[in-house]
């Protein structure tokens, strides 16, 4: 049933807020499900709670605490589903060969569904661990790893 998937993306994604200027250039994607305790935290400011419809930029850090979940559309092409006790860094990067969006795992486990009919040419999604990296440019895949001291 992929197609219901995209239906629900699009309902809503209708209703998300929209971000204008400066902050659309940094702009990463909205969040489309919270639950429980989740938080972001942004480049030098303080850790704040996540909340449905908040727009999320580039080098924010997503951490959800146990019983937390949330549910992210990145650049409008991958959905993220970062699990309880979790911690994730969003980047963009331009390289020459195209743009690579990267999900640093610190710890915990994600779900990430990329939708490779929407990439652009030399897009990539990469899901970078402490001991792995995977690159794609469509498919669903679950990472976990586990913090070490």
């Amino acid at each position: 049933m992929p197609w219901l998937f995209w239906v629900m993306v699009l309902v809503v994604g209708a209703g998300m807020p929209r971000v204008t200027g400066a902050q659309s250039a940094n702009s990463a994607g909205t969040v489309t499900a919270v639950s429980g305790p989740v938080t972001v935290t942004r480049l030098a400011a303080v850790r704040q709670p996540l909340k449905f419809g908040d727009a999320l930029y580039w080098g924010d850090v997503v951490e959800a605490r146990k019983d937390g979940f949330a549910r992210l559309l990145l650049a409008g092409r991958t959905t993220v589903t970062v699990k309880e006790l979790s911690r994730l860094a969003v980047q963009k990067e331009a390289r020459a060969d195209g743009v690579h969006y990267t999900l640093e795992l610190v710890r915990g486990k994600l779900q990430v569904s990329v939708a490779r009919m929407l990439m652009r040419q030399g897009e990539h999604v990469e899901v970078r661990t402490r001991n792995a990296v995977a690159s794609v440019r469509g498919t669903d895949f679950i990472v976990e790893t586990a913090e070490h001291p």
